[in-house]
């Protein structure tokens, strides 16, 4: 899956970890990139581990960037936690399960925007 893209994969896609959190969604609605479904980053981080990249890059995507936009909260909470949760375990402390509920909730409507 990997050797398909001449690009990075996060520059391709939407994982399912940002089309249910919403974050970074907007700047992926074009026409040219598409889903994966089912698929979540830390699956692909696991991935790309498994096809050798650089551990370096593969480390540099463990938490959300704040420089990105995200919050000091959201980089505090690893992205493993934050799919886990997406896929309904309970791992998250409660103070941290109410902020990324909160961050899903009010990024809900980007769900139902089209992927042209």
């Amino acid at each position: 899956m990997l050797a398909l893209c001449n690009e990075p994969l996060h520059r391709k896609t939407i994982l399912i970890t940002g089309a249910t959190s919403g974050i970074g969604l907007a700047a992926v609605r074009v026409g040219t990139y598409l889903p994966l479904v089912h698929v979540y980053k830390s699956d692909v981080l696991r991935m790309c581990a498994e096809a050798k990249i650089p551990s370096e890059i593969i480390q540099s995507s463990l938490k959300a960037d704040p420089d990105c936009g995200r919050s000091p909260e959201m980089a505090e909470i690893p992205i493993y936690l934050i799919d886990n949760h997406i896929r309904g375990e309970d791992v998250l402390s409660p103070a941290q399960k109410s902020y990324i509920n909160s961050i899903i909730q009010y990024n809900s409507f980007k769900s139902g925007l089209p992927i042209c």
